[in-house]
């Protein structure tokens, strides 16, 4: 039986955490939001938090993390728009919109458009986290226009997806988690929409320190970061291989996942690839998103910080990053007084994958210290 929990809606006082409208939900489980944006729902109990993924790796990547948080926080995570269109096309990936459901009962409406009820958005079964096969139905993708990399302009384009998508789950005072770029779009989708968001957890954000900002700008104008490290190994990147236990053993001698835990690379390979029609499988994420979003690191953000200043955030960096430096994060404790700034020791970038258990427990605290004010 699946517990309900009601969300208060007015302003909350200052310290509490918003109520979830969203029933708990099995875990693993793919659905789509009323316009067809996908995203998983993991279940959990209490507050919701959305997480948002990094560049060139799916949410369910991040499914042994999120085991770690289901105890306190129901958990949302919406793929980016790098992702759809992306699944399985065998997979049943049904959106909740009007023209799709017209003959479902009223109940069955009343459910999905009542803020206290869990969003129908209906997908697959995500069986340990791997995307099913089952069925031959293609799934129509998001109601939007198509969107290529190559008009891909700035990062806040993805918090600019964020924002209707908690809008259309009737989501707001939530907890806006993210990694990496996921990180930085959360940030930026709190500074534009504000009332979203009860509190922010940035791990690892995408911040160039603020000395650099003016040559990473100039890059990203002349054209010239398409020749940087990170976008040159994405279109690069094999992206066809025979089976998943290849892919698994390659990446697991690859230096970039050295710190990676076991279970995290497994998630990873089992949540990021499709059949391919020629045989074996094909990895989701596209090669060239990833490197159109690589190439695109805003320098700006710097412009944004100053303005969270009222809003309570947890800002996490790995001992090891060369991701989110420590002088970038010093600058932004300087500008961000009242937030919380941790450093996970032994931890790289990657700090979820490496550093499960420090970084949930982390979250878990600062979260707890806003409901104890």
């Amino acid at each position: 039986m699946r517990n309900r929990h009601h969300q208060d809606t007015t302003p909350s006082a200052r310290g509490a955490v918003a109520k979830t409208p969203i029933e708990d939900a099995e875990t693993g489980f793919l659905k789509h939001s009323p316009s067809g944006v996908p995203y998983l729902d993991w279940g959990g109990q209490g507050p919701v938090l959305h997480f948002a993924h990094a560049n060139g790796f799916p949410p369910g990547t991040y499914s042994s993390f999120v085991a770690r948080l289901t105890d306190r926080f129901h958990v949302l995570g919406m793929e980016a728009r790098a992702l759809w269109g992306t699944h399985d096309p065998r997979q049943p990936c049904h959106s909740a919109s009007p023209a799709k459901n017209a003959g479902r009962s009223s109940e069955s409406a009343a459910a999905t458009d009542s803020p206290n009820r869990r969003p129908q958005g209906t997908g697959a079964w995500v069986q340990g986290h791997e995307y099913s096969s089952m069925s031959t139905e293609r799934s129509s993708g998001p109601r939007r226009a198509e969107y290529s990399p190559a008009q891909f302009r700035h990062w806040r384009e993805l918090a600019d997806d964020l924002a209707p998508f908690l809008g259309e789950l009737k989501l707001d005072g939530i907890i806006g988690a993210g990694h990496s770029l996921g990180a930085v779009t959360t940030l930026l989708c709190a500074v534009a929409n504000p009332r979203l968001f009860r509190a922010l957890v940035l791990i690892d954000p995408v911040i160039v320190p603020a000395q650099m900002a003016p040559v990473v700008a100039a890059a990203v104008s002349l054209g010239l970061s398409s020749r940087t490290q990170w976008p040159v190994g994405a279109r690069r990147r094999r992206t066809d291989w025979p089976d998943r236990e290849a892919l698994y053993r390659a990446y697991r001698a690859a230096p970039v996942f050295a710190r990676w835990q076991d279970a995290f690379l497994r998630d990873y390979v089992a949540s990021g690839t499709v059949p391919n029609s020629a045989g074996g499988l094909r990895l989701r994420y596209p090669p060239e998103w990833e490197a159109r979003i690589f190439e695109t690191v805003p320098a700006d953000v710097w412009l944004s910080i100053p303005r969270l200043r009222h809003m309570p955030l947890l800002v996490v960096r790995g001992e090891h990053s060369t991701t989110y430096r420590r002088d970038a994060m010093r600058f932004m404790r300087w500008l961000l007084p009242q937030g919380t700034f941790v450093e996970i020791a032994g931890a790289d970038h990657f700090v979820p994958m490496s550093r499960p258990e420090e970084t949930a427990a982390a979250i878990k605290a600062f979260v707890g210290q806003l409901q104890s004010e």
